[in-house]
């Protein structure tokens, strides 16, 4: 199951609604899905990749929970695209005197 998958690959509940919603009605592309997560996802200092696989291919697994990184399944029509969705800058942001 996808969904069962992203809550695995993607600890982030928020952060997988937003990523669902963002791409629901996007073009059935990575150059579309990626539109639609930069011009839907308010997160600044992540980085996104999309990457098509067939639909018997496989995401590698990981053993590891990270608020900072998610890997998303999105199938659309006849194709599986692996979304990487990374938090780049850590850097907490500095108050405004």
């Amino acid at each position: 199951n996808v969904d069962k998958r992203n809550a695995n690959t993607c600890i982030d509940a928020q952060l997988r609604g937003e990523i669902e919603v963002a791409v629901k009605d996007a073009a059935d592309s990575c150059e579309g899905i990626v539109k639609a997560l930069a011009s839907k996802l308010n997160r600044p200092g992540w980085a996104m990749n999309c990457v098509n696989r067939s639909p018997r291919g496989y995401s590698v697994g990981f053993f590891f929970d990270d608020e900072h990184f998610c890997r998303y399944d999105v199938v659309k029509g006849d194709k599986v695209y692996s979304l990487d969705i990374v938090k780049l800058d850590k850097s907490e942001p500095v108050p405004e005197e």
